[in-house]
């Protein structure tokens, strides 16, 4: 899942808890109780996540459906591709809108202290509003661009939009199969952890 999946699990927690989720693409290595015990939970909970997404049935079945040129970054478009249907269906999902639950997110991650490269990506994420392209194609394909830009092989990204539009339902498909799967397992890994 990339950035909307990751804060979608965990959107009634507290904001501490949103920004802990969004940090772990940028803490690297064990935690060691250097941070608040409910960022290093999050954090956790991200990488948790990350290697449930890996293995389930749905998301491996949408990276096959990804062409074989876009190789190793079948994973990240698949992340992103999910993204856009939970942006999509945000309100239908969660009960409230999209737009006010992005200015929590950048109300929070502008009060938090963070890792200098994660302050700069968040003041693009939200100056930007990258969170609320995900809902039309057109936002994911700018999503695309971006991301091609920091790989070495940038066309394989790029090019993944055409991936999205020729078989939209199989991925859409697959999203709903998924999304109850990882819902369940953040609940039960939660509340073995004394919760968000």
């Amino acid at each position: 899942m990339n950035y909307l999946g990751h804060l979608y699990l965990v959107r009634d927690a507290a904001d501490e808890v949103l920004v802990g989720t969004l940090m772990g693409d940028f803490v690297k290595g064990r935690l060691r109780g250097e941070r608040p015990p409910a960022l290093e939970r999050a954090i956790a909970l991200h990488r948790r996540v990350d290697a449930f997404t890996d293995g389930d049935e749905a998301a491996r079945r949408s990276r096959r459906r990804v062409p074989a040129p876009a190789g190793p970054y079948r994973g990240v478009l698949v992340d992103v591709f999910y993204d856009h249907f939970l942006a999509r269906d945000w309100e239908e999902l969660t009960g409230c809108g999209l737009a006010s639950f992005t200015a929590r997110v950048c109300r929070a991650l502008a009060a938090a202290e963070l890792p200098a490269p994660m302050a700069a990506w968040a003041r693009r994420l939200c100056g930007e509003d990258w969170i609320g392209g995900y809902a039309r194609v057109e936002g994911i394909e700018a999503v695309l661009v971006r991301l091609a830009r920091r790989v070495r092989r940038p066309q394989r990204l790029a090019a993944g939009i055409g991936a999205l539009r020729a078989d939209y339902a199989g991925f859409e498909a697959d999203f709903r199969a998924f999304l109850p799967r990882v819902e369940a397992m953040t609940r039960a890994w939660l509340a073995a952890r004394g919760g968000a």
